[in-house]
């Protein structure tokens, strides 16, 4: 077949293909092709010409190449490590090129490999007596076209697959030589459309396998578990081995040694099931496996294998009896240098970060990984849905035409591609479903695959989100639905993504899971804690999988030498997707976000509630009023799936002013075994702060953590699994020294007071240290300190939720009024410049002093429009006996208001005071909500506390420069290397203290920059306090802001103490 013909053949693959196989350790003789190869790039499909796979063609000017590698990240160039042989692109939907199946364009990269490897003689005669020479790739994208030894041995496609060739036939003695031609493009990427980078090249291990005579093929000990006892209780277990192997290969055994199990089967007919009294089952709690070795004369294979049952009772998906919760991310292959090339290690941290942030379940989106992750999930303990290679979203511009998942055309390829993930991946316990593939519509084809793996595994479900209507698949699955539409799901009632009118009353009666949810793109996602409530609230519903784990930037650099992370469009793609590719809850860097961190600290499987009992009123503990709550108690869920509560340690830690003044481990009395919805533990609480001594006024707090009693295989000894937290008294009530006379009068300048009105005069004024700029009030320095401001702040650079806009508004229609759909509407971020909020204008409309106070009053309006926020600003000297270092010279008071007019429209993106000082700030050590950034709909991980750190690590270097740092609930803050300190009052009708932000970057150039390196020289420290801020969302590709989350136009109030 000709080279063209085989890029836009539908056909799964040629050659002396072998039957797909299992992934399994074996005493059998391998040799891994790995290292350097040489390597020639062409632009066009006749690559090297059509003698490069000869073995006398001189190769020698070619260029040298690791395999595994994609080519388009290796060999230098103009954007650091890479760039010399094509470059990266991204897009999410869309192809790279016009849909026109199977063709691809013209202009179609290619790479022509080249490697040597030597046989003995010995190995050679082996094969004379009846080794087979198998050649294993593991992946290759997308199109492979093989040879060996000038003869073409197969053509390879499924770029996410292992596939083996038997080349025993064209293997020499001595040197011999391997060529591989690898397409960019090919009939293959129509089935690949998988939201990635196009990453091309031979990207995972190529090797040789020496199959002995009489060997094992193939081994499936699928391993029962009878959950009799209870699901995480040691119970009867039945072994079913499946061999796949020749009659002359047996006799075969099965055995694992712990369990003193050795049984030999002496046929094929006689392979049958073999029961175990007693095992412990494996879950992803409690991963517990045991070694088997399925030997015969010719070879050992050795596998781990866990011992459990999943099955689905009637809406319940059940493993060992029990009802899954999943915790779960959407996992891609990548690394931003390696891209999809796999490192154990690297891996391995990943599963690591993921079990440290309470996750327990992944999505291999959208494609198999590496066989090795499995090893990994089946030790570390993770409930895995694995994907098959298929994605065909760039169809959907067509209305679906064509699409592969209902043309015959494509039958044989996707049953292939079905079957080769299937047979790699079986053996492990990890492994609880299979999934189908992703956004490629629906049609016979997917139905046939389904019902090919139902004949192959009748235990495991079968997965499609895009099988709406549940035509053949097992779990209702569905991306990205609002609250309303799960509600209506659960009750059996709606239409969310089906087509069959009333079928939501069937698929009430199965499994329901979000395979996609909570879209983390940059600083995000907000409203986790409502998808929670939804899962505990309906037993339909199983938990979901985060979209996604980790960005995908890739590590570059530019002309001048500056490291950053590229996404969409900064390679020359003529179209792309631009940063959508960077949506995880992890930074290309391999940092946690605070999106993670706030993920780990709701779904913690680990539940703790403070009982608040109130002497006389309950009612008003539990609408905040904390006077005389005597916290007697607290309870402990315990939602895992197997273990009990003694391998947690339970402190209690009692604070007064965010300072330490108990620490105690409380014993926890078990009330009733670990179960859905069901308390499984009591703590006796001490009272607070007992056995201190010290002066207990001011703020105080309880918290009690859950601590990992013994290091794990996923964290050592005392990481935090959950907290909670609680105020002990009313925190409102502080005394504050009431607003001046002055701060009462109305703009017009009318007021009983002795006030001084300041007009156009150049003579600055004073109050102590404090020196104020006479046209406007504003502050210009505090003692040495050139500290300005305020100027009022109602726009935010704009995070990537507020920027994106595919979903609907709620701004603008109530989610419960519409199911949550809200309406069709512009971006949050563009309804924000269409106010105008983005370049408000200031008018002073008067500067007053006395003795004792300065007073300006501000109107800060759209440029455009007539809506205005009028800011009432008084400043005062505060007594020395209020200040704690006893200089009263340095104390300075401000008291804000900020009245809004009543015609504002949408929402704003905070309400904030900002003041601008030198750079240095240094360390920032504050006393109030941390550590980490957080916002109203995005704060459980959150609690009120003293915290320090560099000022530069205070905001999130996210792919896209966007808002960042904000921690509300302020105290105090202090700034080293400025020598300032802020404290705050809750004041006004809504009793709020600020929040703040500290960043060496204006608000202007944050929304400006598209890259972090692209911000600019900073040239001061801005510092904002915001008495609120709107709500994150996901609507990047999710819900809005939620109602109660949202900031719409109100007043607020802020009583800011300065001292230097």
């Amino acid at each position: 077949m000709s080279t063209l013909s085989e890029i836009t053949s539908y056909s799964p693959g040629s050659g002396t293909r072998i039957s797909p196989r299992s992934h399994l350790s074996t005493t059998a003789e391998a040799m891994s092709l790995a290292g350097t190869w040489k390597f020639a790039y062409s632009r066009s499909a006749e690559g090297a010409g059509e003698s490069a796979p000869t073995v006398d063609f001189d190769d020698s000017s070619w260029d040298d190449i690791t395999v595994p590698s994609h080519w388009v990240l290796t060999g230098g160039g103009e954007y650091g490590d890479f760039g010399k042989y094509g470059a990266p692109a991204y897009q999410n939907v869309q192809f790279p090129f016009p849909v026109e199946a199977p063709n691809v364009p013209d202009d179609n990269p290619t790479g022509d490999y080249r490697t040597r490897f030597t046989l003995s003689a010995d190995t050679i005669a082996d094969i004379e007596k009846g080794t087979r020479v198998y050649l294993r790739t593991l992946g290759i994208e997308s199109l492979a076209i093989i040879s060996l030894n000038g003869e073409r041995a197969g053509v390879v496609r499924g770029s996410r697959l292992t596939q083996e060739l038997d080349v025993t036939d064209l293997v020499v003695e001595g040197e011999n030589v391997l060529h591989v031609r690898v397409h960019q493009w090919s009939s293959n990427t129509y089935l690949e459309d998988q939201d990635q980078w196009w990453l091309p090249g031979i990207y995972r291990d190529v090797e040789l396998l020496f199959r002995p005579a009489a060997g094992i093929e193939d081994a499936w000990l699928r391993a029962d578990f009878n959950p009799k006892n209870g699901p995480a209780a040691p119970g009867p277990g039945t072994l079913i081995p499946e061999i796949r192997a020749e009659e002359a290969a047996f006799p075969v055994t099965v055995a694992i040694d712990e369990l003193g199990i050795s049984e030999t089967f002496e046929s094929s007919a006689a392979v049958g099931p073999i029961a175990i009294p007693e095992v412990e089952p494996w879950s992803a709690d409690s991963p517990r496996l045991y070694t088997a070795t399925v030997s015969n004369a010719a070879e050992t294979l050795t596998l781990r294998t866990g011992f459990r049952r999943v099955e689905i009772v009637g809406h319940e998906w059940r493993v060992n009896g029990k009802k899954l919760r999943l915790r779960g991310v959407n996992r891609h292959e990548y690394d931003p240098k390696l891209g999809r090339v796999w490192d154990r290690e690297k891996a391995r941290e990943g599963l690591l970060l993921m079990k440290r942030h309470n996750v327990n379940a992944i999505r291999t989106s959208h494609y198999p990984p590496h066989p090795e992750l499995f090893d990994l999930a089946d030790e570390l303990g993770f409930w895995v849905m694995d994907e098959c290679d298929y994605e065909a979203h760039g169809f959907l511009g067509e209305n679906w035409r064509d699409v592969p998942a209902n043309d015959p055309r494509w039958r044989d390829a996707l049953l292939d591609r079905v079957e080769r993930f299937f047979e790699r991946d079986k053996n492990h316990p990890s492994i609880i479903s299979w999934s189908l593939g992703n956004e490629g519509h629906t049609g016979a084809n997917m139905a046939q695959m389904a019902n090919w793996l139902r004949r192959r595994d009748p235990e495991r479900p079968v997965h499609y989100e895009q099988d709406y209507d549940g035509q053949y698949t097992d779990l209702v699955s569905r991306m990205y639905p609002p609250i309303e539409a799960m509600h209506e799901m659960a009750l059996g009632r709606g239409k969310f993504g089906g087509t069959i009118p009333g079928r939501n009353a069937e698929l009430a009666k199965r499994p329901m899971i979000l395979c996609e949810y909570v879209h983390a793109m940059g600083n995000g996602p907000g409203g986790i804690t409502e998808y929670e409530e939804i899962f505990d609230t309906y037993p339909q519903w199983h938990g979901g999988f985060v979209w996604e784990w980790r960005d995908h930037g890739i590590a570059a650099r530019t002309a001048g030498g500056t490291e950053f992370y590229g996404y969409g469009g900064d390679f020359g793609e003529q179209v792309h997707d631009s940063s959508f590719v960077c949506d995880g809850l992890v930074l290309s860097s391999g940092e946690a976000t605070p999106g993670l961190v706030e993920f780990g600290a709701i779904v913690s499987p680990i539940k703790l509630e403070f009982d608040l009992a109130m002497e006389g009123d309950t009612e008003r503990a539990l609408d905040g009023d904390f006077e005389d709550v005597i916290i007697t108690a607290a309870y402990v869920q315990d939602l895992r799936h197997a273990g009990d509560l003694t391998d947690f340690v339970f402190e209690v830690i009692d604070e007064v002013d965010g300072r330490e003044v108990l620490r105690r481990e409380c014993p926890v009395e078990k009330v009733s075994a670990n179960g859905w919805k069901s308390y499984a533990g009591e703590l006796t609480l001490p009272p607070f702060a007992e056995g201190y001594e010290g002066e207990l006024s001011g703020e105080k707090f309880r918290t009690i953590r859950a601590v990992l009693r013994e290091s794990t295989a996923w964290a050592d000894a005392g990481h935090e699994v959950a907290f909670t937290q609680v105020p002990v008294e009313d925190t409102t009530r502080i005394v504050v020294p009431s607003h001046p006379a002055a701060l009462r009068t109305t703009a017009s300048g009318e007021t009983g007071a002795q006030v001084e009105q300041v007009q156009d005069s150049d003579a600055s004024f004073a109050l102590g240290d404090a020196h104020f700029d006479p046209r406007t009030g504003d502050l210009v320095k505090l003692g040495s300190l050139d500290l300005a401001g305020p100027q009022l702040r109602l726009f935010r650079a704009p995070t990537e939720n507020d920027s994106l806009g595919d979903f609907g508004s709620y701004i603008l229609a109530d989610p419960a009024e519409t199911t949550g759909s809200g309406t069709q509407a512009p971006p949050t971020a563009a309804l924000w410049r269409e106010i105008g909020i983005d370049k408000l204008e200031r008018r002073v409309i008067g500067v007053w002093l006395d003795e004792h106070e300065v007073r300006a009053v501000h109107r800060y309006s759209t440029p455009a429009g007539r809506a205005y926020v009028d800011l009432d600003l008084t400043w005062r000297l505060e007594d020395a006996s209020s200040n704690a270092k006893g200089n009263a010279s340095r104390v300075l008071r401000l008291y804000a208001d900020a009245a809004p007019s009543a015609n504002w429209e949408y929402v704003w993106g905070r309400l904030g005071l900002e003041f601008t000082a030198p750079l240095g700030a240094g360390e920032a050590s504050w006393f109030g909500s941390g550590p980490l950034e957080n916002y109203v709909d995005s704060c459980r991980a959150a609690r009120i506390g003293r915290f320090s750190m560099p000022v530069s690590d205070l905001n999130v270097e996210y792919a896209v420069p966007q808002e960042s740092g904000y921690r509300p609930g302020l105290r105090e803050l202090q700034l080293s290397g400025l020598g300032l300190t802020v404290r705050t009052d809750a004041v006004g009708p809504h009793r709020e203290r600020p929040g703040f932000q500290v960043r060496e970057h204006s608000i202007e150039q944050i929304t400006k920059a598209r890259h972090p390196h692209e911000l600019g020289t900073p040239e001061k420290t801005h510092l904002i306090f915001d008495v609120a801020q709107h709500g994150l969302g996901s609507r990047s590709c999710g819900p809005d802001v939620r109602p109660e989350y949202q900031l719409r136009p109100r007043s607020g109030s802020w009583s800011l103490a300065f001292e230097v």
